[in-house]
């Protein structure tokens, strides 16, 4: 999800899902809102885990894989 932003990461994104992962789609808003984003973006996932990641990058790309299995382990649990 982008919603006005003013440097390369749509490009990024673009490539990024035509050379690495076809799923990661990009999704551009023309009106800034947070709260928009997100739900837009939740609403068109089609996958079981969805990931949000701020625009000031706090955390690091690389730990997406721990975190979701440390989903899938507690989701495995509460069954």
């Amino acid at each position: 999800m982008v919603n006005g932003c003013k440097d390369n990461a749509p490009d990024l994104v673009k490539n990024f899902s035509k050379t690495i992962n076809p799923n990661v789609k990009l999704i551009e808003l023309t009106r800034p809102s947070k709260s928009k984003t997100v739900r837009r973006g939740i609403l068109q996932s089609t996958g079981d885990i969805c990931c949000f990641i701020d625009e000031d990058i706090s955390k690091n790309f690389h730990d997406i894989p721990s975190v979701k299995q440390d989903l899938v382990n507690m989701f495995n649990y509460i069954k």
